[in-house]
């Protein structure tokens, strides 16, 4: 696809509690950087962990509404992956609303308009649902305090480096990002949510090979 680019961001496990708040911040993130000047910007901390983003606010196409519908669409549209956890696939999509020329053999061309997607974003996401480990009485109060901490602070160390991954994308170039001048219709987004990727999806070209998967205990 002609000025088109896909960015598949390795997968990211954390625990179900954490979700929401850190796939807001990482939509959010994405679509203020793509489109700075459609939006009024509001800075948000996160209460799960230790940093801030920004929240699109006043959009012309409501990018809040979208990112907390789409959020409802996860919950739904989970797949079991193994005990304790579940796989989904969250895609966001830019296009441009253009009036393509249709021919047809024998007769004349017509015109119709078609959202051409200049870029997509492939998040995947592994929710652990493992319970707390505060409800295990099998060891003292302290050591399952001790755990806790150290489990929360290797849980923020995965989701600021897969953050990080986040920001090298968005850094990878914008020959393929359309003007600002051409309007909101240049700027169309579309966010939807997959228990696994079509093959449509998975052969496009990508912005770069798809890095190993971030999970607990892999630092």
């Amino acid at each position: 696809m002609e000025n088109y680019l896909q960015h598949q961001l390795p997968e990211l496990e954390l625990p179900s509690s954490h979700i929401e708040e850190a796939l807001r911040c990482a939509l959010h993130t994405i679509i203020f950087a793509r489109e700075p000047n459609t939006a009024l910007p509001q800075d948000i901390e996160l209460k799960k962990f230790p940093m801030s983003y920004t929240m699109c606010q006043n959009s012309a196409q409501d990018v809040k509404a979208k990112v907390d519908n789409a959020l409802r669409s996860f919950t739904e549209t989970q797949e079991e992956a193994g005990p304790y956890l579940h796989r989904c696939f969250v895609t966001l999509k830019f296009s441009r609303l253009t009036r393509v020329e249709v021919s047809w053999w024998g007769m004349a061309s017509t015109w119709k308009n078609e959202n051409i997607v200049w870029e997509e974003w492939i998040l995947p996401i592994l929710v652990n649902s493992l319970p707390p480990l505060i409800q295990d009485d099998r060891i003292s109060a302290d050591e399952r305090s001790q755990l806790q901490y150290d489990r929360d602070i290797e849980t923020t160390m995965l989701f600021q480096n897969w953050m990080m991954e986040i920001y090298k994308h968005l850094n990878q170039g914008v020959a393929h990002i359309p003007d600002p001048s051409e309007g909101p219709n240049a700027f169309k987004k579309e966010i939807t949510c997959h228990t696994r990727l079509d093959s449509d999806i998975r052969s496009r070209p990508r912005a770069m090979s798809a890095p190993m998967p971030f999970s607990v205990g892999q630092l």
